[in-house]
Protein backbone atom coordinates (compact mmCIF):
# COMPACT_ATOMS: atom_id res chain seq x y z
CA UNK A 1 0.00 0.00 0.00
CA UNK A 2 1.35 3.28 -1.09
CA UNK A 3 1.37 5.47 2.07
CA UNK A 4 1.45 8.30 0.55
CA UNK A 5 -2.73 8.46 -1.27
CA UNK A 6 -3.22 4.92 0.63
CA UNK A 7 -3.49 3.34 -3.15
CA UNK A 8 -3.36 -0.63 -2.23
CA UNK A 9 -0.29 -1.60 -4.48
CA UNK A 10 -0.81 -4.91 -7.19
CA UNK A 11 0.57 -7.82 -5.88
CA UNK A 12 3.47 -9.50 -8.58
CA UNK A 13 1.03 -12.75 -7.86
CA UNK A 14 -2.05 -11.27 -8.03
CA UNK A 15 -4.86 -13.95 -7.05
CA UNK A 16 -2.92 -16.48 -8.04
CA UNK A 17 -0.26 -16.80 -5.40
CA UNK A 18 -2.53 -19.16 -3.33
CA UNK A 19 -2.93 -21.58 -5.92
CA UNK A 20 -0.69 -24.09 -6.08
CA UNK A 21 1.22 -26.12 -8.69
CA UNK A 22 2.35 -30.11 -8.81
CA UNK A 23 5.63 -30.73 -10.55
CA UNK A 24 6.15 -33.82 -11.65
CA UNK A 25 9.40 -35.00 -13.92
CA UNK A 26 9.32 -36.38 -17.34
CA UNK A 27 10.67 -36.48 -20.80
CA UNK A 28 9.89 -32.83 -21.81
CA UNK A 29 11.41 -31.36 -18.95
CA UNK A 30 14.46 -31.42 -19.76
CA UNK A 31 14.28 -30.80 -23.38
CA UNK A 32 12.35 -27.62 -24.54
CA UNK A 33 9.55 -28.35 -22.63
CA UNK A 34 6.83 -28.73 -25.94
CA UNK A 35 6.56 -30.65 -28.86
CA UNK A 36 4.51 -28.53 -30.57
CA UNK A 37 6.34 -25.72 -32.84
CA UNK A 38 4.02 -23.15 -32.84
CA UNK A 39 3.76 -23.46 -28.74
CA UNK A 40 7.71 -22.53 -29.13
CA UNK A 41 7.88 -19.85 -31.44
CA UNK A 42 5.07 -18.24 -29.61
CA UNK A 43 7.18 -19.07 -25.95
CA UNK A 44 10.16 -17.55 -27.56
CA UNK A 45 8.34 -14.39 -29.17
CA UNK A 46 7.17 -13.64 -25.88
CA UNK A 47 10.59 -14.03 -24.21
CA UNK A 48 11.94 -11.77 -26.43
CA UNK A 49 9.50 -8.76 -25.92
CA UNK A 50 9.41 -9.59 -21.83
CA UNK A 51 13.09 -9.03 -22.46
CA UNK A 52 13.04 -5.73 -22.80
CA UNK A 53 11.17 -4.73 -19.73
CA UNK A 54 9.02 -2.36 -21.95
CA UNK A 55 5.26 -1.94 -20.26
CA UNK A 56 4.03 -2.61 -23.51
CA UNK A 57 5.95 -5.25 -24.59
CA UNK A 58 5.42 -7.25 -21.18
CA UNK A 59 1.43 -7.14 -22.27
CA UNK A 60 2.28 -8.46 -25.69
CA UNK A 61 4.61 -10.79 -23.91
CA UNK A 62 1.79 -11.96 -21.74
CA UNK A 63 -0.41 -13.02 -24.44
CA UNK A 64 2.46 -14.76 -26.13
CA UNK A 65 2.79 -17.09 -23.24
CA UNK A 66 -0.74 -17.49 -23.37
CA UNK A 67 -0.67 -18.68 -26.90
CA UNK A 68 1.74 -20.89 -26.29
CA UNK A 69 0.02 -22.46 -23.62
CA UNK A 70 -3.10 -22.37 -25.42
CA UNK A 71 -1.22 -24.28 -28.01
CA UNK A 72 0.05 -27.02 -25.57
CA UNK A 73 -1.36 -27.22 -22.10
CA UNK A 74 1.69 -28.90 -20.44
CA UNK A 75 4.49 -26.37 -21.66
CA UNK A 76 5.28 -25.35 -18.19
CA UNK A 77 8.31 -23.31 -19.14
CA UNK A 78 5.44 -20.88 -20.85
CA UNK A 79 3.41 -21.35 -17.89
CA UNK A 80 6.23 -19.55 -15.89
CA UNK A 81 7.61 -17.25 -18.40
CA UNK A 82 3.68 -15.99 -18.05
CA UNK A 83 3.93 -15.54 -14.13
CA UNK A 84 7.53 -13.69 -14.75
CA UNK A 85 5.84 -11.18 -16.80
CA UNK A 86 3.01 -10.72 -14.76
CA UNK A 87 4.94 -10.33 -11.51
CA UNK A 88 7.60 -7.57 -13.89
CA UNK A 89 4.41 -5.60 -14.58
CA UNK A 90 3.02 -5.59 -11.82
CA UNK A 91 6.14 -4.34 -9.89
CA UNK A 92 7.10 -1.45 -12.57
CA UNK A 93 3.47 -0.58 -12.23
CA UNK A 94 3.71 -0.46 -8.25
CA UNK A 95 7.19 1.94 -9.03
CA UNK A 96 5.63 3.98 -11.44
CA UNK A 97 2.82 4.60 -8.73
CA UNK A 98 5.14 5.24 -5.75
CA UNK A 99 7.49 7.35 -8.25
CA UNK A 100 3.96 9.73 -9.11
CA UNK A 101 3.40 10.09 -5.31
CA UNK A 102 6.90 10.63 -4.69
CA UNK A 103 7.36 13.54 -7.40
CA UNK A 104 3.79 15.14 -5.93
CA UNK A 105 5.23 15.29 -2.52
CA UNK A 106 8.40 16.80 -3.17
CA UNK A 107 6.74 19.13 -5.99
CA UNK A 108 4.15 20.32 -3.23
CA UNK A 109 7.19 20.90 -0.90
CA UNK A 110 8.54 22.83 -3.47
CA UNK A 111 6.32 25.28 -4.03
CA UNK A 112 5.49 25.86 -0.56
CA UNK A 113 9.11 26.69 -0.33
CA UNK A 114 8.71 28.92 -3.30
CA UNK A 115 5.81 30.60 -1.63
CA UNK A 116 6.35 30.69 1.60
CA UNK A 117 6.77 34.66 2.63
CA UNK A 118 10.84 33.66 4.75
CA UNK A 119 12.21 32.15 1.77
CA UNK A 120 11.21 34.85 -0.98
CA UNK A 121 12.49 37.58 1.74
CA UNK A 122 16.01 35.52 2.11
CA UNK A 123 16.51 34.89 -1.28
CA UNK A 124 15.49 39.16 -1.87
CA UNK A 125 18.45 39.86 0.30
CA UNK A 126 20.93 36.92 -0.85
CA UNK A 127 19.86 38.75 -4.82
CA UNK A 128 20.42 42.40 -3.02
CA UNK A 129 23.78 41.10 -1.56
CA UNK A 130 24.96 39.84 -4.97
CA UNK A 131 24.06 43.15 -6.74
CA UNK A 132 25.96 44.88 -4.08
CA UNK A 133 28.92 42.77 -4.25
CA UNK A 134 28.78 43.49 -7.94
CA UNK A 135 28.67 46.98 -8.12
CA UNK A 136 31.06 47.20 -5.68
CA UNK A 137 33.53 45.41 -7.89
CA UNK A 138 32.92 47.32 -11.42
Amino acid sequence: MCSRCRTRLPSPLGAHSSKSVTVSADRRATGSGTENLEAWLAYQQGRALAGTRKLTDLDIAQQRFAEATRLDPSFALAYVARAEARAVRSIFSAIRHLAGCASAVFMSDAERLETSSGWRALSHSIRTRERRIRSARG
